[in-house]
């Protein structure tokens, strides 16, 4: 059985080699040094591919764990919203919390106040309004927690036997 973490490499190692690279560095990791100089906190090992986008308001912190792939998606700290329509220019500001070894799809939104736990996957264009426990996989708009991540992985399993199956008839 591969565990998250061997999933999440095999898939790093696969963007990696297939991303350009400038003076040596793969662009990919540059878009994280970037981060990290205006002050998210990114763990080891985790890697944003596509275009990641990251907005932290004063009083607002953004931490990423540990061996994460983000994949074209946006994290928003802030809602302006009451304050564009009663004129007031309110913002509401609050942290956002990403676990380790967590995969956040292509176009998922992530807004302020949520905290995803460890070993999540929110799935491709997922909008998380609420937090998400550990080990779960959650997809929708808003996000809903569909079934564990070993749930999902045991349902991959059996549906690649299934097609493989039906290859070896072809």
């Amino acid at each position: 059985m591969l565990s998250m973490n061997k999933i999440l490499s095999a898939i790093k190692v696969f963007f990696l080699e297939t991303r350009a690279r400038i003076n040596g560095v793969p662009y990919a990791a540059r878009r994280i040094y970037k981060y990290r100089e205006k002050g998210i906190r990114i763990g080891d090992g985790t890697l944003f591919y596509n275009d990641v986008y990251i907005t932290r308001l004063p009083g607002a912190n953004v931490t990423i764990g540990k061996n994460c792939l983000l994949s074209g998606c946006s994290l928003y700290t802030y809602d302006s919203t009451i304050g564009i329509v009663l004129g007031t220019k309110e913002q509401f500001i609050d942290s956002i919390t990403i676990g380790d070894n967590c995969f956040l799809g292509f176009n998922s939104i992530i807004l302020r106040g949520v905290t995803i736990g460890d070993n999540v996957i929110v799935g491709a264009g997922a909008v998380v309004t609420k937090d998400i426990p550990s080990g779960m996989v959650a997809v929708g708009n808003p996000a809903k927690c569909i079934c564990t991540v070993e749930e999902l992985a045991e349902k991959q399993r059996a549906k690649q036997k299934e097609v493989s199956k039906r290859n070896e008839l072809d």
